[in-house]
């Protein structure tokens, strides 16, 4: 499992930093425009993992991946990880073993809306 580092759940920011079980970092943001993932520390540079513009279709694929795996709206030992986006995500990439896992199980439910 990985193990979640630094992370903001504010109104101004939201994100969190996850280094996954190969060493990986991955740097999740939610904002008003959307998600994107990086593998990445800082979130500056890296390749994309994932990007989704916020949406409806966005809305429909959090619900699916958390009925999917089993996640919850909550990161546990984290409470004040409040915006549900975030604490999906966060919790599907600490189970996720490289950002390719990652990748692959948030492409799933977008594929299967296509």
């Amino acid at each position: 499992m990985g193990t979640l580092g630094r992370y903001r759940d504010t109104g101004s920011m939201c994100f969190a930093n996850v280094k996954l079980d190969s060493g990986e970092p991955c740097f999740i943001s939610v904002a008003q425009e959307g998600v994107i993932i990086r593998r990445s520390v800082t979130g500056l540079f890296g390749q994309i993992v994932f990007r989704a513009k916020s949406d409806e279709l966005l809305w429909q694929m959090i619900a699916q991946l958390k009925d999917k795996c089993g996640q919850s709206f909550e990161v546990e030992g984290h409470p004040e990880i409040i915006t549900p986006t975030l604490a999906v995500l966060v919790n599907i990439a600490l189970i996720a073993k490289t950002t390719d896992d990652l990748s692959e199980m948030l492409a799933a439910p977008i594929s299967a809306q296509r």
